[in-house]
C-alpha cells in the first residue's frame, strides 16, 4: 500500500519577506524528496523543510519497508513584502531650545505605525505625524494589513541649548540725570 503524503500546516502559507516558511511530512518509516514548482530540491530530504522563498512545494514520501511512493497535494507559500516607509520633517530637524519639529509617515495608506526614540517604542505615538521636542534619533515602524512590518530609515533630531547671556554694569544702575552707567552683554 501506499503511504500517506501530507504536509502541514494545511492551506497557504503566508510570510513576511526575510521570514522562513516551516512545513512538515508526516512521520514514519519514510524517505521524503521535497519539490518546488514539481522539480526536486537538492539536499532536501528532511521529513521537515523551511523556505523563505515563495511557490509551490511537494513531498515525495517513500516507504522504506516496500518502497512504495506517495506524493503529497500542493502546498503554497505566499511571501509579502515589507511596507515601504520613510519620515519626513515639517521643519528644520535642528532648533533651539523650547522648539520643535514635526515628524510625518510616507508610506502606504493602511498601515499602522509605532514611532522610535533611541531604538524604544514612544508610548502612545502611534500616529502619522509626531512633534519632537527633544534630541534624540527617530525611527517609524510600519505594520500593513498582512503583518508585515519594518523599521524606516532615521532621523537625528538635535535640540541647541538657548544662549547663556549676562548683562555687567560698569557702575550703579541708579543714577542722577546727565550721569549714565555702560551696559556689557558677555555671551
Amino acid at each position: 500500500a501506499k503511504p500517506l503524503a501530507k504536509i502541514t500546516p494545511t492551506g497557504v502559507i503566508e510570510i513576511c519577506a526575510g521570514q522562513t516558511a516551516n512545513m512538515s511530512a508526516n512521520a514514519g518509516a519514510f524517505t521524503y524528496q521535497w519539490y518546488w514548482y514539481g522539480n526536486a530540491l537538492a539536499g532536501e530530504t528532511n521529513q521537515t523543510f523551511s523556505t523563505t522563498t515563495g511557490g509551490e512545494f511537494k513531498v515525495k514520501v517513500t516507504d522504506v519497508a516496500t518502497g512504495c511512493t506517495k506524493r503529497s497535494g500542493i502546498r503554497t507559500v505566499q511571501v509579502n513584502p515589507l511596507p515601504v516607509v520613510s519620515i519626513t520633517a515639517q521643519g528644520p530637524v535642528s532648533f533651539c531650545k523650547n522648539g520643535s519639529v514635526v515628524l510625518e509617515a510616507v508610506g502606504s495608506p493602511g498601515y499602522t505605525y509605532q514611532w522610535t526614540a533611541g531604538g524604544a517604542n514612544i508610548p502612545g505615538a502611534t500616529g502619522n505625524t509626531y512633534t519632537v521636542t527633544s534630541s534624540e534619533y527617530y525611527r517609524l515602524r510600519a505594520t500593513d494589513s498582512n503583518g508585515c512590518s519594518k523599521l524606516s530609515p532615521g532621523t537625528v533630531v538635535t535640540v541647541l541649548p538657548l544662549p547663556n547671556n549676562a548683562i555687567t554694569a560698569s557702575g550703579p544702575l541708579t543714577f542722577c540725570v546727565g550721569d549714565s552707567v555702560i551696559l556689557s552683554a558677555s555671551p
